[in-house]
């Protein structure tokens, strides 16, 4: 008779005491990821941690509940992808381990940073972090005093999952969130909502809410699209953008992709790791924005403005290397 399986949620986000909470919602046992390697959480310690934490049950018992709270020092992405890989390949014959759910609870100040990047003091780290939380989740729960279009915040940016906004995460109930309708964590990866909006299977956003989508096969400038971000994509001229994310090309840094990442009034451009040579890469750029009151002619003229130009490709590579780039090096093995 096979053994009951040990069903595992991952609970994300800053406060300790707000991650116990919701894990109390859906498990039996509560734990956290805790690691003294900056370079992040060992999968396969980790593991090792789940088994020696749940004890062996009978054949005929229902499945055991584990809950695992991630700090946002973390990329929620990162843990669930590779914990998800590394159970999905155990052997027959050992216990069986799921990633059941993974749970983004997030103050409704923190999403005030998105819905507000004027207003945005704080580091451009944790901005990102917020939005990466409210992605990687199959439930949203939003606790404290929520800003007006908070609830449309989190929709655009995962349409998926359920967002519950309440006082504290035990206000949900565990009866209530055992019923709500959560998508499987294996569509994490590929159904986030900038994924939907590039990939033109993005549902309708709330109304008020926009979203547009920059798409063209010839690389940027860097000296041109490094104005472009610190002038034209502001509030002022483009509208309140409270994420856009995508893929970029510099034209400085031929033969390469890289991540375009925006939250609050923060960019960051990564590696992706990837190159223009492997199979199924789109050519060029493709970033999608979502905000509010988005100017979608001017953010697609800027933009346009910042890739080469017809002379400029035909110089080529070796006159591209030579073009100022004000932006971060990227160094192999960086890759997001």
């Amino acid at each position: 008779m096979p053994v009951p399986p040990v069903l595992v949620t991952l609970v994300t986000g800053p406060n300790r005491a707000l991650r116990a909470e919701a894990a109390a919602l859906v498990a039996d046992r509560v734990g956290e990821c805790r690691t003294s390697d900056a370079s992040g959480i060992d999968i396969d310690a980790l593991v090792a941690r789940i088994d020696d934490a749940v004890p062996e049950s009978a054949p005929d018992s229902a499945p055991v509940t584990l809950a695992l709270g991630i700090d946002d020092v973390y990329d929620p992405a990162d843990v669930g992808l590779a914990l998800h890989a590394a159970l999905s390949a155990r052997e027959p014959s050992e216990r069986p381990l799921h990633v059941r759910d993974v749970i983004a609870v997030v103050r409704g100040d923190e999403l005030d940073r998105l819905l507000h990047p004027g207003r945005d003091r704080g580091d451009g780290t944790s901005a990102q972090a917020i939005a990466n939380r409210v992605e990687f989740a199959t439930a949203v729960i939003v606790v404290g005093d929520a800003p007006p279009r908070a609830a449309d915040l989190a929709y655009a940016l995962n349409p998926r999952a359920p967002i519950l906004l309440v006082d504290r995460p035990a206000s949900v109930g565990a009866y209530r969130f055992r019923r709500l309708i959560r998508p499987p964590v294996d569509d994490l990866a590929s159904e986030q909502g900038w994924m939907l909006a590039l990939s033109d299977r993005a549902p309708r956003l709330p109304r008020g809410v926009d979203s547009v989508v920059f798409r063209d096969p010839r690389p940027f400038h860097p000296g041109r699209l490094d104005e472009v971000v610190r002038v034209c994509l502001t509030p002022q001229h483009a509208g309140t953008i409270w994420r856009s994310r995508g893929v970029v090309r510099l034209a400085s840094r031929a033969g390469a992709v890289g991540s375009w990442s925006s939250a609050g009034a923060h960019l960051n451009l990564d590696p992706t790791g990837l190159s223009d040579d492997e199979p199924d890469i789109i050519s060029g750029q493709e970033i999608v924005f979502v905000g509010e009151r988005l100017r979608g002619s001017e953010i697609t003229r800027a933009l346009g403005a910042a890739l080469l130009a017809d002379d400029e490709l035909i110089a080529g590579p070796m006159e591209w290397a030579s073009y100022v780039d004000p932006f971060p090096a990227w160094h192999r093995g960086h890759a997001h």
